[in-house]
C-alpha cells in the first residue's frame, strides 16, 4: 500500500512592525482633456478642441496664449479656452495618446466607428463630444483602465452632468485637480504582516497589493490576488473588480494597483509592478491594442 503523505500545514504568518511607504501617484499623471471656446467672435464660440497633458494648468495657460508659448495652432487666437473635464488615471502615455487620438477621431478608429458616432445637425460641439466621451468610456480596452472623469468647470458640468455614463469602477467627480509633488510619499506605522492572505508565503518588496479599506488592510501578492478576481473574468487577463478575500467586500483591483502599491522608499516611476508576470517590462505591452 503507498505511503499515506503527510499534509503540509501552511506555515504560520508572521508579524513584526515597521514603517511602510505608499506612494500615491508613482505611475504618473496623463490626462486627456477637452476645451471650449467663449470667444466672443460667433465663428469660433463653442468650438471645441480634445488634447493631452501631464499638467492640465500648464496646459490651459499655453493654449489662451498661442501656439508661440506652447498652444495648439489650432486653438491660438480663438479664446478664451475653457478646460472643461479631464480623464485621467492612464497607466502610461501611449494609453493616454491612444485614447485623444480616438477621441478626435471616432470615424478612423477601429473601436469607433462601427459605433458611427457621426455630429447631428442640431447637435453642438460640445454635445458632441461628451456623447463620444460616454461611449468611448464603455468601450474596450478603456472599459477597463482605471479612469477618472474630473469636471473643472461648474457651469459646463451642471449642463452635462448626466450625458456620461461609465463603468461602475470609472469615477465621475469635480473639482480642481492638485498634481503636487509626484514622489510626495506618506508614512504609516502599523503592525504588517508580510504574508499574502491567499498562499501564505512571504511577500516580497514590489509584488505588494493592500486591500484599501482602512478596516481589512490585508496584503496580498499581486498575481494572488489577480487570480483570484479572474474566476470570475476568467476571459480577461487583468481583472477590474472583486471581493476582497479577507474581508469580503467588492475591492477595486485597478485602484488598489494605481493608488497604493508598496514602495520600499526609493520613487522609481518607471518601475511599477505588473499585475500579472511578463518578461516584457512596463503596462505598456498589457495594454497595446488600444484603437
Amino acid at each position: 500500500l503507498p505511503s499515506k503523505t503527510k499534509r503540509r500545514l501552511p506555515s504560520p504568518i508572521p508579524k513584526f512592525e515597521y514603517t511602510v511607504r505608499f506612494l500615491k501617484m508613482n505611475i504618473g499623471f496623463y490626462g486627456c482633456y477637452l476645451l471650449v471656446s467663449e470667444s466672443e467672435k460667433p465663428l469660433y464660440r463653442g468650438k471645441c478642441y480634445v488634447g493631452f497633458t501631464v499638467n492640465p494648468e500648464r496646459r490651459i495657460k499655453q493654449h489662451n496664449r498661442g501656439s508661440r508659448y506652447g498652444g495648439a495652432w489650432r486653438t491660438s487666437n480663438r479664446g478664451p479656452w475653457e478646460m472643461v473635464l479631464v480623464v485621467h488615471g492612464f497607466p502610461n502615455e501611449i494609453c493616454a495618446l491612444r485614447f485623444e487620438w480616438a477621441w478626435q477621431h471616432p470615424d478612423r478608429s477601429r473601436r469607433l466607428r462601427v459605433l458611427k458616432l457621426r455630429k447631428r445637425q442640431k447637435e453642438s460641439a460640445l454635445d458632441h463630444h461628451i456623447k463620444i466621451l460616454s461611449q468611448m468610456l464603455n468601450v474596450g480596452p478603456w472599459n477597463r483602465l482605471p479612469l477618472t472623469v474630473r469636471w473643472l468647470c461648474e457651469k459646463y458640468e451642471t449642463m452635462l452632468k448626466n450625458t456620461i455614463v461609465t463603468p461602475p469602477h470609472i469615477e465621475v467627480i469635480s473639482g480642481p485637480l492638485n498634481i503636487g509633488d509626484r514622489s510626495e510619499v506618506e508614512n504609516y506605522d502599523f503592525t504588517l504582516s508580510d504574508a499574502c492572505k491567499l498562499c501564505y508565503n512571504s511577500v516580497m518588496q514590489g509584488s505588494l497589493l493592500t486591500c484599501v479599506d482602512q478596516r481589512c488592510r490585508a496584503n496580498f501578492h499581486i498575481i494572488c490576488l489577480a487570480n483570484e478576481f479572474r474566476k470570475s473574468e476568467a476571459q480577461f487577463v487583468i481583472p477590474v473588480i472583486g471581493v476582497c478575500p479577507n474581508f469580503l467586500d467588492e475591492m477595486d483591483y485597478s485602484d488598489g494597483i494605481s493608488k497604493f502599491i508598496f514602495d520600499p522608499g526609493v520613487h522609481r516611476p518607471h518601475s511599477t509592478p505588473k499585475p500579472l508576470s511578463t518578461p516584457t517590462g512596463r503596462y505598456g505591452p498589457l495594454w497595446a491594442p488600444l484603437m
